[in-house]
C-alpha cells in the first residue's frame, strides 16, 4: 500500500494537483548490487507536466557475478516484465498503475555515483564509475562519466 501511496503522490504532484507542477521529479535511491536511471511512466490519463524518474546509485557494491548480472538484465527487459506481471498476477497483486523504462542500454554493475545539479526548474544528473589506478601511475584512480542526463 505505500508503494501505491507515493505512486499517486508524485502523480497528483507532477499533475498540478498540490500547487504548481515541478519541472521534474527524481527518487533517488540506492542498491547494493547494480544501478541505473529509470523514467517512470504514467498513464495519459494522469496528465502530467512533469517528468517523473528513479535514480539508483550503489557507490560500494556488492560483485555480482556473470549469472545474476544476466537475471537483473532479463528483470530490465521486455521479456522480464511479462513473466514478472504474470508472475504478480498469479500472485493477487495488483499492477501498480506505472511502468519503469531504463533511459540508458543496460544497469550499471560496478562502483559508480550519481550528481544531481540544480538550476532553477533545472536538473542535470552525471553519473560516474570509479576507474582503479593503472600500472602506469598507480597512485591516479579516477572517476568515468558513463551518464550525462538532463531530468526535464
Amino acid at each position: 500500500d505505500s508503494f501505491k501511496d507515493l505512486v499517486d503522490l508524485l502523480g497528483r504532484v507532477g499533475a498540478g494537483e498540490r500547487g504548481d507542477s515541478p519541472a521534474s521529479i527524481t527518487v533517488l535511491s540506492g542498491d547494493v548490487h547494480h544501478g541505473y536511471l529509470a523514467e517512470v511512466e504514467y498513464p495519459r490519463d494522469r496528465n502530467l507536466e512533469s517528468a517523473v524518474y528513479q535514480v539508483v546509485c550503489s557507490p560500494l557494491r556488492n560483485t555480482l557475478g556473470a549469472p545474476e548480472q544476466l537475471a537483473m538484465r532479463l528483470g530490465w527487459s521486455r521479456l522480464g516484465e511479462r513473466v514478472s506481471r504474470a508472475l504478480a498476477r498469479a500472485a493477487g497483486i495488483k499492477p501498480a498503475g506505472v511502468n519503469w523504462r531504463l533511459t540508458h542500454e543496460k544497469p550499471w554493475f560496478e562502483n559508480h555515483v550519481g550528481t544531481v545539479e540544480l538550476r532553477g526548474r533545472r536538473a542535470n544528473l552525471k553519473v560516474e564509475r570509479a576507474v582503479p589506478a593503472g600500472t602506469e601511475d598507480p597512485d591516479k584512480a579516477r572517476l568515468e562519466k558513463i551518464l550525462e542526463h538532463e531530468l526535464a
